[in-house]
């Protein structure tokens, strides 16, 4: 992969700054972030969580040991965008998540701007101008600075990787911006998302049990 532009602060994973970051974006109300505690099934199958997405973050040296990749698969209207910089990767999967959840956006916003510029280009054009889009940047800054921990230095790299989870056309479909296409996971619905979902991240997380840097947000109808 080329190497990644260090333009871009890094972004604390916890609800409260994704939800300012997606209002910022133009989301429009209705919906919630809520922090999943819990990843293990039998706390999920107790305590069912209905979301229209999920973005897991984690640190990025476990990505070459799982062993649930999924099918790559590039469906037509799934909006993908590879990543454009280090430092990018919140901003990447809350736009994932919001391009492919049934969710409403203001006309006006910057988001809803670049997903209609981005419409027609491939990926990796679609990650070139996100790389030159002011006004989500701005957004993303603002958010950096926002949390309980000390935002990074543009460039610096967190050792931490977001991805996110949507549900569309009834498959579990995985979006990283660092892979080629998407990853179909087998079926799901709004309304087993995050259980479905929760058997990648496990995977994920089963490969150092003591390292407790993974953090899984929900977005969900209030």
């Amino acid at each position: 992969m080329a190497e990644l532009h260090p333009k871009w602060l890094s972004v604390e994973a916890n609800p409260e700054v994704m939800a300012k970051l997606a209002q910022q974006l133009g989301l429009v109300s209705g919906w919630e972030f809520k922090d999943v505690l819990g990843l293990d099934g039998h706390v999920l199958t107790d305590k069912p969580i209905s979301a229209c997405g999920l973005l897991f973050v984690y640190p990025s040296k476990y990505e070459s040991h799982r062993s649930s990749r999924g099918a790559a698969e590039d469906p037509d209207g799934l909006l993908f965008v590879k990543y454009p910089s280090r430092g990018a990767g919140a901003t990447l999967a809350l736009i994932h998540t919001l391009a492919n959840a049934d969710v409403t956006l203001d006309p006006g916003s910057s988001l809803n701007r670049f997903l209609c510029a981005a419409k027609d280009l491939n990926p990796s054009e679609r990650g070139s101008l996100l790389e030159n889009d002011k006004a989500i940047q701005a957004a993303h800054e603002t958010c950096a600075k926002q949390g309980q921990s000390q935002p990074l230095a543009p460039g610096k790299d967190p050792d931490l990787h977001y991805i996110a989870f949507v549900s569309a056309r009834g498959k579990l479909w995985e979006l990283d911006g660092c892979k080629d296409t998407p990853l179909a996971h087998g079926p799901t619905n709004e309304a087993t998302l995050v259980k479905d979902a929760s058997h990648v991240c496990r995977d994920i997380i089963s490969h150092q049990p003591g390292d407790i840097r993974f953090s899984a947000v929900a977005l969900c109808k209030n």
